[in-house]
Parts: structure tokens; C-alpha cells; sequence
């Protein structure tokens, strides 16, 4: 029935038919709604299920209502009832009798049946004659061929007990708008298609006002299942919600009130300018069918060109990305969104018209901007959808809306965000001014670091081995004592070796270095660690010589040690203090205090080893030894802060904005990151698994039926026979890759180490032989659940088992293990493992220390597993369970079988 009285009728539901949801305010008009189920396609089965009460199926085909010569009384619409699904399978044919009975009568009426006879004649007549398909022989070829498949129910909760209630449609030769989604015949790269799919999108797309940053309770998803695949077209939870348009950096957030005021705050370049009142440029209407009421408003948007905005490279792409799927500014009546308005040709404020006139200072584009306008059945009573549901009823009220909709976006463009603003002037200028210094800072900042690694690289390489050979001979004598040197002269030497050491330490590594610099400083690296263990391990021996050989009172002793790391340290801070000086004159005062407070450090810390010593309740040798460590503790602290500020007044000594540098190296660094974001899909061997996958069943199948077809003595030979069984090996290795495609089926699911492992060794069953590796799973891993996309997870798994087994054949024990440890999961190794300087760049996209590697496993693994809220980095020196590479994966939530 159309036009039902429960448009008309109070809105209150019984309490037991909410289903512990609060009143919903009812939307549309004339109750003709229902009817546009029509428009999915030309048959409906209805099954619905109140709580307590028994099933009730419907079956209509809106074709019967496209016969003019029917009354409307001789349309009979079957209605069944039955306990349970499994009665449905007798219930579905009575429907489909009882809807052709609508074409053919039955004898009970002889009357109507000749009615009907008549009708159908004549309009099949007409049908016929206008080239059309005859709707009566539709109607019946669909009650022969119909099917539902348990699959089509099993989908709806109520059907499989989940749920106590509910509602569902399945409609039958659905048009067009749904076909495209699961018609295998359908191209997807066809623009037709294309437009097609992205419409329905756009439709469903923030059907619910995401604005609000309230739960709305109504929760959906579009979703296509072709065959075994599903494909998520669209869900609730897919939306740019008010959090996000509040991290814009122009946001307009308010609300009007009935007299057309609006009140609300204004967000531009990222800076709050506070509350703002703008009232209507006329008079509304307080009375009658003009009112419109007051209703809330918010939008935002950003700038286009990375270098005006205040917002970096990556976030203007992700936006940029953002605005393909969600921008548009919508309209949502009680919390659900007001059709057509929003979507790409929906344009309902006129932005992009006005935009044409003069586009810098219109300034907002409907393709760009975010936001909602939020109306409400109780204060906009006049703003009324039409009977379509397709927009707001064209009336006085509803052009007073837009009109004050249309002066809000004029008059702050204009004041705050266009080219006619002030605040855009000053800020694009200021924006634009330090994004070309931060650039040009990096430029040299970057050359001038590699230049200054080059130059120590050349300088120090042969200084820094002669210091290495000097430590090992002092080291030597103390082991071997000789008597050639006494233990004064050594201390010496030494403290010239600390000195020296501190001089020879390289500035920070780059994060990229020229193949040229690369081994070279590898060597220095290595050499420098190993001069300073030397020198470690022979300060440890004099202590421990000073304290057994000593003549004369402990407090002597100690004073003598004292003096002399006073008088290294000393002079160390005094050519620091020296160089600073020349670098940075108006630094000279305060850098003297700090140099003379840095003197009195040593002492003040090693004052009460003194009277330790003096009352024996300390050790002589373990004063001695904490003498050094303190000595050496306070050296590395200055050597830090001095030296640092040393190349820091360097480089600004040669007009080199540090902060700016820093500034414009993350932008570029994050942008590049962006940009290796859209290369992945190129690199991402899913595509290839997917294009594998897609033609794997229909070749396989063919293969097999040719194979079949070849003569009986041909599929007799052992030749034949060996290539049937490479055959077949060949398909069930590739149907391991499922878990990698990119399309597919897109559910959460638990997945266990067990199922991990088990994939693992099936896959790479052959390498895992011919090289002789022992992959071992612990109970721990075995038994670990998380919850995530198989797609997600298992290809991060494919790649460090893969990583893994390249790996170990370089060392004598070739053992990989899966393990589980607290919250972590380990996968590791025994081979080479990682070389320190090379874990900052483990990750990065193309880099890689495997010969013929590509550089791409690593980092599109941890991008998955980041997808899902999950980490994967290299593990600390303290955590690792075998000598070589550990990996640790921090799952987001991880439990027990």
C-alpha cells in the first residue's frame, strides 16, 4: 500500500520493536519509498521476522504494475508463512505459483482469469509491437529458472539464528547499477563500468552524518560476492569523520540560529582566529512555510600546492586521495544524509559556479571541501524531501536555506581564506618564503655533511690505525709488563689516546652515502670500535696495576689519579673553549661559565671516593676503577656537548638554517615516502598473484581436459605421466599464493601460528630441503591467535622466511625460528644477521644487501602490517634468541588458542 498512515501517525514504536534503540525521527513524505526497490530490479522476495512471531515470505514482480489493461484489484501478491528455514524450500515454489497466477488465473475465477487473459493479450500485443521483451513471458521464464541458493540466505543473521528479527530483500534480474558489481562478463577497466560502480559508491558513501561525532547505531555495507569471492563496495566505518576535518587547516565549525545568525569558530592555516558572528544579509522569514529554523554547520578544506600550505607533502597527498572518495559539502536531515547532495554532480551551494567567475576568490571547491550541513525533522519542518526522496522539495524555505548556506561561503572566503583576504597574502607569502629557505638549507646542509664525512674519512683513516697500534702496544705492556715504561708515562699515553679518540670520532652517518664512501666508512667504523675497546680494556689494567703497586697511602694515590684526569680534561675543555671562541665571540662569556663549572665536575663527583678510600671503606682498585668511569662518563658528556655545538656553529658560520633544514628534510622525506606509496602497487607482487589467480582455475581446467583428450598410448608413457605430475604440482604450489592477492575475499579472521607455520613449510617445502634448513615453530607460536586479514599477515611471514633462508646458507648452522615471547613474536635466523649501520635503513623502500635483491619485501611488509595497527621492526642486541637477524612483529591485540 502506498501513502500508509504511519507517515501521518504519532512516531512513537512500541519499546518491543526497537530492539533497544532509542525513537528515530521518520523521514520522507507521501510513503511511496518502498517503490523504489523497483529500481534494483523487476522481482522481489521480501523475508522478514518480528521477535516471537513466525516467518513471513512475499513474493512481487513490479512488471505486473506496467500493464495498463490490469485493475489493480486483480494483482494478487502471495504471502506465505512458515516456523523455520527449513520449511522455506516448499514455501519458495508456492510463492512463484502464486505470482504467476497474476498471468494466468486460476479455475476458482473463471471471471478473472478471463480478465487477466484479455489484459496480458493486449499488453503483450503492445510489447511486441514496440520491438520490447514480453513481460508476461519474463515473468514466467523467471518462475521456472529462479533460483536461492543457501548462500543468498545464509548472509542474513536472522536466517541463521543470530538474530531474532529482521528484514531482507532478494531481488532477481537485477538491473544494470548492481549488475556491474558481479557479472564475471563485465569489464572493469570499461569507463561505462567504471562511472557505474563509482556512482553507487558516491550513493553510500557517509550515509550516516560522520560529522556529528555521536554513534549513530546504523551501521551498513555494500558488499558483492562473485562466487567465492567478496568485494567490499562500501561500509559505514569507511568515512572522513569531524576528527579529521578538525585536523584541516581551514575549518569553519557553527551553527545558525532561527534568525539567520551565524555563530561559530574559523580555523585558517592551522591557526584559530577565534569566534566569529555573521548575521544574514537580510531579514528571513519567521512565520510560515519560509521559516527555515536554525541547524548546524561544518567544512573544511586545504590547500592544493604543498608549498602554501601549512600541512606536510604526505598529508596533502593523503587528502588529495581523501577528496577523490569523500569531499562534497552533504546535507543530513536527523543524522541521515539528503540525497543527491554532495556527490561529484550535486553541486547544491553553486561552489564550483562561482568558482568560474573568479577562482581565487570564490575559493571553495565542491571537490575539495569536506563538511556537513545538519537539519533536523523538529526545527526544519519546511526543508522536505521530495516524493522521490531525491533532494529537498524546491520551496521558499528551502531557498532560504541555500541562500544563507551560499553568503556564509562567500563572505569567509572573502574575508579569511580567497585572494581578496589579507590572511592569504601574508600567510602564502610567509609559507611560500620559508619552504624555499628550509629547501635550500637542506640542499646545504646535505652536501656539506657528505663533504665533511669525505674530508674525515681522507684525513684521519691513517691517524686513527697508527692510534690503534699505539693502544695495542700500550695494552701489551700493561698485560706483559716489560719494564720499559713505568705506569706515569702510560697514564699519559693513554690520556693522549682518549684525547685523540674523541678527535677521530666521525659526525653523524647520513642517511645515504655515495657507493664511493660506503666501504670506506664501513673500515673507519670498525677500526674506531675497535681502538676504543682497546683502550678500554687497558685503562682496566692500569687500574688494576696502580692499585697493586702502589707505595704510598691510598689518598695520595687517589689525588695523583685525580690530578691527572683534571689536567686531561682540563685541557681538553680548554681547546674546546678555544675553538668557540673563534667560531661564535658573543657565545665567549656564557660557553667560559659552562667550560668553568665542566673543570669541577671530575672533582666534585670523585671527592667522596677520597674519603672512602681514607676510611678503607672502599677498595683501592675499586676506587681507582670508578675514578675511570667517572672520568670517562664525564668526557663522553662533554666530548658530546661540545663537539655538537662545535659543528652546529659551524654550520651556522656558513649561513646554514639548521631548523629549516630539519624542517624541509622531513617534508622531503616524508613526499618521497608518499610517492613510494603509490609505487608499491608496481612493486606489490600481489598484482601478479592476482592476474596468476584470476586465470589459475579456467588454465587449469582446460590444461586438464586437453591433457585428458590426447590417445590412451600417449597418456600411458612415463613421459606424459611425469609432465600430468608437474602439472598438478605446479597448480597446488600457486594456489598457495591465495593469501597474497590484493582482490578477494576482504574478512577478519582469526589466524594461528599452527596455520602460519604450516602455510610456511608448504610454500617453501623445496628450499626448505635442498638447502638443508631446520625451521623450527615453538608451542608459543604455535598456539598464538591474531585476528587480521590472512592478506595482511601472511605475506609479512612469505618475506622474512624468505629473507631467512637466503641468509643461512652463509653460515655453518642454517636454523630459522618462529617464537613467541610475552607480546612479541620473533622470526629468526643464524646467519650473518643485520650490520648495525644498516638497521636505520632495514625498512626503506629499494635497499637491500642481497645480491640481486630488490629492496621492496621489507618495506611493503611492515606497510601491511602498519595497515593494521601492527609493528614490525629489528630486534635490540639485548632481545634477540639467535646470532643472526631478528625480527620482532608487536601484534595489535594477540591471544592464546
Amino acid at each position: 500500500m502506498l501513502g500508509t498512515e504511519a507517515k501521518v501517525g504519532g512516531d512513537d514504536v512500541p519499546e518491543e520493536d526497537r530492539d533497544g534503540f532509542s525513537i528515530r525521527p521518520r523521514q520522507g513524505q507521501k510513503g511511496i519509498g518502498r517503490l523504489s526497490v523497483a529500481y534494483l530490479g523487476p522481482t522481489a522476495l521480501v523475508l522478514s521476522k518480528r521477535a516471537g512471531h513466525r516467518f513471513v515470505a512475499s513474493l512481487l514482480d513490479w512488471r505486473l504494475f506496467q500493464n495498463p489493461y490490469l485493475a489493480l484489484d486483480d494483482i494478487r501478491v502471495p504471502v506465505e508463512e512458515f516456523d523455520g528455514p527449513e520449511d522455506f524450500p516448499q514455501i519458495l515454489p508456492q510463492l512463484f505459483d502464486g505470482l504467476v497466477e497474476n498471468i494466468w488465473g486460476s479455475a476458482e475465477d473463471a471471471v478473472r482469469r478471463d480478465r487477466l487473459a484479455d489484459a496480458w493479450h493486449r499488453f503483450s500485443h503492445d510489447e511486441k509491437f514496440r520491438g520490447e521483451e514480453v513481460s508476461a513471458d519474463a515473468i514466467a521464464g523467471l518462475a521456472l529458472d529462479a533460483t536461492l541458493e543457501e548462500r543468498h540466505l545464509a548472509a542474513w543473521p536472522t536466517w541463521t539464528g543470530e538474530r531474532d528479527r529482521g528484514t531482507a530483500l532478494f531481488v532477481f534480474d537485477v538491473g544494470r547499477e548492481l549488475r556491474v558489481w558481479v557479472d564475471q562478463d563485465v569489464i572493469s577497466d570499461d569507463p561505462e563500468v567504471k562511472e557505474t560502480r563509482e556512482k553507487l559508491q558516491f550513493t553510500l558513501t557517509g550515509f550516516t552524518d560522520p560529522y556529528s561525532g555521536e554513534d549513530s547505531k546504523f551501521s551498513y555495507e555494500a558488499v558483492a560476492h562473485r562466487s567465492s569471492v567478496r568485494v567490499q563496495i562500501v561500509s559505514s566505518d569507511e568515512v572522513f569523520d569531524i576528527y579529521e576535518l578538525r585536523n584541516l587547516e581551514h575549518v569553519v565549525e557553527g551553527q545558525f540560529d532561527e534568525l539567520g545568525v551565524f555563530t561559530g569558530h574559523v580555523r585558517a592555516w592551522g591557526r584559530d582566529l577565534g569566534e566569529v558572528t555573521l548575521p544574514p544579509a537580510r531579514p528571513l522569514p519567521q512565520r510560515g512555510r519560509a521559516y527555515v529554523g536554525p541547524f548546524e554547520i561544518c567544512f573544511g578544506t586545504f590547500e592544493q600546492e604543498t608549498k602554501n600550505s601549512t600541512h606536510t607533502a604526505d598529508v596533502v597527498g593523503r587528502l588529495k586521495e581523501q577528496a577523490d572518495r569523500f569531499s562534497g559539502l552533504a546535507v543530513y536531515r536527523d543524522g541521515l544524509r539528503v540525497q543527491p547532495y554532495g556527490r561529484p554532480e550535486a553541486d547544491f551551494f553553486g561552489m564550483e559556479e562561482r568558482r568560474q567567475k573568479n577562482l581565487g576568490r570564490e575559493f571553495w571547491a565542491h571537490r575539495r571541501t569536506f563538511g556537513r550541513v545538519a537539519i533536523t525533522k523538529a526545527e526544519n519542518s519546511h526543508l522536505r524531501d521530495k516524493a522521490g526522496r531525491e533532494g529537498l522539495i524546491d520551496n521558499q524555505a528551502a531557498r532560504e536555506f541555500r541562500y544563507l548556506v551560499i553568503e556564509l561561503l562567500r563572505t569567509l572566503a572573502r574575508r579569511y581564506f580567497g585572494t581578496d583576504s589579507g590572511i592569504r597574502k601574508s600567510e602564502v607569502a610567509e609559507t611560500q618564503a620559508r619552504f624555499e629557505r628550509a629547501r635550500q638549507a637542506e640542499e646545504n646542509a646535505r652536501k656539506r655533511r657528505v663533504s665533511y664525512l669525505r674530508n674525515a674519512l681522507r684525513e684521519n683513516a691513517d691517524v686513527l690505525q697508527q692510534r690503534l697500534t699505539k693502544a695495542k702496544a700500550i695494552l701489551d705492556e700493561l698485560e706483559h709488563p716489560s719494564g720499559t715504561a713505568s705506569l706515569d708515562q702510560l697514564a699519559q699515553e693513554l690520556d693522549d689516546l682518549h684525547e685523540a679518540r674523541a678527535i677521530l670520532a666521525l659526525p653523524p652517518r647520513p642517511r645515504r652515502l655515495p657507493d664511493s664512501l660506503e666501504e670506506r666508512y664501513r673500515s673507519y667504523r670498525d677500526t674506531y670500535a675497535e681502538l676504543t675497546a682497546t683502550l678500554e680494556r687497558a685503562s682496566t689494567y692500569w687500574s688494576e696495576l696502580a692499585a697493586a703497586n702502589q707505595k704510598e697511602e691510598p689518598t695520595e694515590v687517589l689525588r695523583r689519579v685525580l690530578s691527572r684526569h683534571q689536567k686531561f680534561l682540563t685541557d681538553s675543555t680548554g681547546k674546546w673553549k678555544r675553538t668557540i671562541r673563534e667560531l661564535l665571540s658573543a657565545e665567549q662569556e656564557r660557553w667560559t661559565r659552562k667550560a668553568d663549572e665542566d673543570n669541577t665536575r671530575y672533582y666534585r663527583l670523585s671527592a667522596p671516593l677520597l674519603d672512602g678510600a681514607d676510611s678503607e671503606r672502599i677498595p683501592l682498585v675499586t676506587a681507582i676503577s670508578e675514578l675511570e668511569n667517572i672520568r670517562e662518563r664525564i668526557f663522553v658528556e662533554l666530548a658530546r656537548d661540545y663537539e655538537g655545538y662545535i659543528r652546529a656553529l659551524r654550520a651556522l658560520h656558513e649561513n646554514i638554517d639548521l631548523e629549516a633544514a630539519s624542517a624541509w628534510a622531513t617534508d622531503e622525506r616524508t613526499a618521497l615516502l608518499e610517492k613510494v606509496d603509490q609505487w608499491q602497487g608496481l612493486a606489490q607482487i600481489g598484482i601478479t598473484v592476482e592476474i596468476i589467480g584470476h586465470e589459475l582455475n579456467d588454465t587449469a581446467a582446460q590444461v586438464s581436459r586437453n591433457l585428458a583428450r590426447l590417445p590412451t598410448s600417449i597418456r600411458e608413457s612415463e613421459a606424459y605421466k611425469l609432465v600430468l605430475s608437474g602439472f598438478r604440482a605446479l597448480v597446488h604450489r600457486l594456489e598457495f599464493l591465495a593469501p597474497l592477492r590484493l582482490s578477494g575475499p576482504r574478512m577478519r579472521e582469526p589466524i594461528t601460528g599452527a596455520v602460519i607455520e604450516q602455510y610456511l613449510r608448504e610454500f617453501f617445502e623445496r628450499q626448505i630441503s635442498d638447502r638443508r634448513v631446520e625451521l623450527v615453530a615453538t608451542p608459543a607460536f604455535q598456539t598464538t591467535t591474531v585476528e587480521d586479514y590472512p592478506y595482511r599477515i601472511i605475506p609479512a611471514f612469505v618475506n622474512l622466511i624468505n629473507n631467512a633462508l637466503y641468509w643461512v646458507t652463509f653460515g655453518t648452522v642454517r636454523r630459522i625460528v618462529l617464537d613467541r615471547r610475552g607480546t612479541k613474536v620473533y622470526v629468526a635466523d643464524s646467519g650473518p644477521g643485520v650490520d648495525e649501520d644498516d638497521v636505520p635503513e632495514l625498512f626503506s623502500m629499494f635497499f637491500t644487501r642481497r645480491v640481486g635483491g630488490h629492496g621492496v619485501g621489507l618495506y611493503l611488509s611492515r606497510l601491511n602490517l602498519e595497515q593494521g595497527g601492527h609493528r614490525l621492526r629489528y630486534a635490540d642486541p639485548d632481545e634477540r634468541i639467535l646470532p643472526g637477524a631478528n625480527f620482532v612483529i608487536e601484534f595489535r591485540d594477540l591471544a592464546d588458542e
